[in-house]
């Protein structure tokens, strides 16, 4: 069995990693689910109109309202966050057509794109975006563009930001903080919990793991993927894992580019330990990687 206590997060210090073990994080200004408003966030006059749904929870722009515009920006209030961030946002783009995420640092005539989209889905998806730290305030743009004819809207459900890099999870939310499985009918990682880890907290917590029992071939492989990166960082990757396994099976850290390539980063030099242990690799990402 290959159990592992992942709650991988990528960080400049270990002690963040207790500190967020079993908590909610904090929501930051600019974080928004659209229940009882849009905490804010207004459209720029210059472009379409975003317009709540008549129950709330959901903010959309739709192709059929657009008359002459092409897209609608909808802005957040003036942030003054100077720690590193993340926002993740859940968006549906239905029909054809694309959304983006940009940054305008205050007093700058210029908008900073940090992320888009443009593929359509037929349920809400999950996007995290890295905001890097800053002295100066910004605002965030949120630029949907549905393409012409009927049927075509980009909706955003929820929009979260809170402190720290997109790559840190402790897999205590709903969302896995992004993360995703490639899914295997056999093997996959799965949420476990809620246990003491002793080792990190006396609280009870989550966890990923995987086991082999359901494996039905030779070299079946469970990939857990975090969040593409948005933009450079450095640091330390921290993470707590408890493995038990016979010898054969192997467990890895790697990281893949948007070309596809893959880099080894960490395996383990034992096959079984006593309990949860703690990992630490240098991690530089100059360019998107997950």
């Amino acid at each position: 069995m290959r159990s592992a206590a992942w709650t991988l997060c990528p960080l400049l210090t270990v002690l963040l990693v207790v500190r967020l073990l079993g908590a909610q994080q904090q929501l930051l200004p600019g974080s928004c689910n659209f229940e009882l408003g849009t905490c804010g966030y207004i459209s720029d006059p210059e472009y379409g109109t975003w317009s709540m749904n008549e129950e709330g929870h959901v903010i959309t722009v739709d192709s059929a309202l657009l008359k002459e515009q092409q897209q609608a920006v909808l802005v957040s209030p003036v942030l003054d966050q100077q720690d590193w961030s993340c926002v993740r946002l859940v968006y549906q783009i239905t029909g054809g057509g694309s959304l983006q995420l940009f940054l305008r640092p205050d007093g700058d005539n210029f908008d900073y794109r940090m992320w888009t989209a443009n593929q359509a889905s037929d349920s809400w998806l999950i996007a995290s975006v890295d905001l890097p730290n800053s002295t100066t305030p910004y605002q965030v743009l949120l630029e949907g563009r549905p393409e012409r004819g009927s049927g075509n809207s980009v909706a955003i459900f929820e929009i979260h930001i809170v402190t720290g890099y997109c790559i840190e999870c402790n897999f205590e939310e709903h969302h896995l903080c992004g993360y995703s499985n490639s899914w295997n009918p056999n093997v996959n990682w799965y949420v476990g919990g809620s246990v003491p880890l002793i080792s990190l907290s006396p609280a009870p917590g989550h966890y990923m793991y995987v086991d082999s029992v359901y494996a039905k071939h030779f070299q079946e492989v469970a990939k857990l993927s975090s969040p593409m990166t948005t933009v450079p960082l450095a640091g330390c990757l921290s993470f707590y894992y408890n493995r038990d396994q016979e010898r054969g099976n192997i467990f890895s850290v790697f990281t893949r580019d948007q070309l596809g390539h893959y880099e080894d980063m960490w395996r383990p030099e034992v096959f079984a330990t006593a309990g949860w242990t703690l990992v630490s690799v240098d991690i530089k990402a100059p360019h998107p990687l997950e």
